[in-house]
């Protein structure tokens, strides 16, 4: 018998499946809506309640305002993101059998959760958890009052494994198009160490080739540099895109460097650039080290180091076809077929 299940959102993003890949999203919002999707494509009763100001049913998943009145079956699990205070208002179904389980993005920190004051709703649902990465469960905080403790990480949109240039034939294609390297996360992630490692020690060394940084163009004034700089340096800064725009970026670069950061608990961009045979270049702060495994990327121990392994890449493009390889060889992983079997073993369990 098929499952009912809630999935509540915990940013304040108007989005439902129908709307997601029209505009910029972040990664919440974007795996909520594969996740929801992929539930109801094995045949979960599934509605999912965020601040979408549309109600819609789209691919058999009901999309709800968080302050809808609309009446539902008591759902079989209550998959709350991030903040267990979603559960409150379901009180009453986690009493008569609903089962709370709180699906972790974020780094789970004793500060952040006295200060969204979140205590007195771990202590009394006690919820199972899903973390993201190994990193992401070890970072959790000590003591913290949590049920069962699971590792599920995220899966990549069924399209990067379709873009042209993404297989066999687009790693000979790569490593003959001119050097270009991508910054697709957050300006505050590391950016500012990349742009300055860039204009020292790695342009000097390969004048030829590109930084695209997809940033924001708003954030310009905070990187302390001019235009000239930038076009001196061969560096683009641009704003945020759709999807769309950045598998096509992705499918044509040479390689995504991205140090990583302490709150990156699995990244989304750096499992994409797999999934498109783009090595990644890191420092493996944060779950970067997870996402670099089996020659998918390379791990750097210094900035002079990154710089190094950057510029080689850049002048030897050989090394970058055999990185790309190395990264379709591990893309399967990252299947959404692959992914909701761990999501289903985990809802077929007895709490």
């Amino acid at each position: 018998m098929p499952q009912n299940i809630l999935i509540l959102d915990c940013t304040n993003a108007d989005y439902n499946g129908a709307s997601i890949d029209q505009s910029p999203t972040g990664g919440i919002a974007l795996v909520t809506v594969r996740l929801a999707e992929q539930l109801a494509t094995v045949g979960m009763n599934v509605c999912v309640r965020n601040h979408t100001c549309v109600p819609i049913t789209h691919k058999n998943v009901r999309w709800e305002n968080v302050s809808s009145l609309k009446e539902l079956a008591r759902p079989d699990i209550i998959l709350a993101s991030n903040d267990v205070n979603l559960f409150a208002p379901y009180d009453e179904w986690i009493r008569q059998g609903s089962r709370p389980i709180l699906w972790i993005h974020n780094l789970v920190t004793w500060k952040r959760i006295f200060k969204k004051h979140r205590l007195g709703n771990l202590i009394k649902y006690r919820p199972e958890s899903v973390f993201l990465s190994e990193y992401h469960l070890k970072s959790c905080a000590p003591f913290v009052p949590l049920g069962r403790k699971y590792i599920i990480p995220h899966a990549v949109d069924d399209g990067f494994f379709d873009v042209e240039g993404a297989g066999r034939s687009g790693v000979q294609s790569r490593a003959q198009k001119l050097p270009q390297a991508l910054f697709l996360s957050k300006a505050f992630r590391g950016f500012g160490a990349v742009l300055k490692l860039w204009m020292r020690d790695i342009h000097p060394h390969a004048p030829r080739a590109m930084l695209r940084a997809y940033i924001g163009r708003d954030e310009l004034p905070n990187l302390g540099v001019s235009e000239d700089d930038l076009r001196t340096h061969n560096i683009h800064i641009l704003d945020r895109a759709p999807q769309k725009i950045l598998r096509d970026e992705m499918a044509a670069s040479s390689c995504l460097i991205y140090p990583g950061h302490k709150d990156e608990t699995f990244c989304n961009v750096a499992a994409e650039s797999t999934v498109l045979g783009l090595p990644i270049v890191t420092m493996g702060i944060g779950a970067l080290n997870e996402r670099a495994r089996n020659g998918a990327g390379i791990v750097a121990k210094t900035d002079q180091d990154l710089a190094k392994i950057m510029v080689d890449l850049f002048q030897n493009p050989l090394k970058i076809q055999q990185l790309s390889q190395n990264a379709l060889a591990a893309r399967e992983q990252y299947r959404w077929s692959t992914r909701i079997k761990d999501w289903m073993e985990l809802f077929q369990q007895s709490r």
